[in-house]
């Protein structure tokens, strides 16, 4: 998804209720917080939700040497353009500021590690011992902050 500014990868009604989602974060209790669901222009969230890699793909390994439940990619510009134009976005001064007026947090800046935020995803347990079940992408992911 080619797109001319960082911003417009973002659902539209998001960025049009900046002073609304501050409000939310500024007023929020016991801490401040906010939760946007629906952050993502609802194309592009799908375009990366095709291109979400296979649980094996990634690293499943605990650190006991075993395969776990959780699987994490640590490059994410490798998983195909749209992950591309999402990483260019996630660090453009457009969208660090988007979030910097919301949380009131000046100055916000990329991390380009995505530490405790790289795309993961968990496995699926049998169904008869299933107790749940998640994918967390940035396609489907509500944004958080808080501090």
């Amino acid at each position: 998804m080619s797109a001319t500014s960082p911003l417009s990868l973002l659902n539209p009604a998001v960025v049009a209720q900046t002073e609304a989602w501050r409000e939310r974060f500024l007023h929020a209790e016991p801490f401040r917080y906010v939760v946007i669901d629906d952050f993502l222009d609802a194309d592009f969230a799908q375009a990366l939700l095709r291109e979400f890699p296979a649980f094996e793909r990634g690293n499943y390994i605990g650190d006991d040497g075993r395969p776990g439940g959780k699987s994490t990619l640590d490059r994410i510009r490798g998983l195909g353009p749209d992950y591309v134009a999402l990483d260019e976005a996630i660090q453009s001064p457009p969208l660090l500021d988007l979030i910097g007026r919301i949380t009131d947090i000046p100055g916000l800046l990329y991390d380009p590690f995505y530490l405790g935020a790289a795309p993961t995803r968990t496995a699926t347990a049998p169904r008869s011992t299933r107790t749940s079940t998640s994918t967390t992408t940035p396609a489907n992911a509500g944004t958080a902050a808080s501090t």
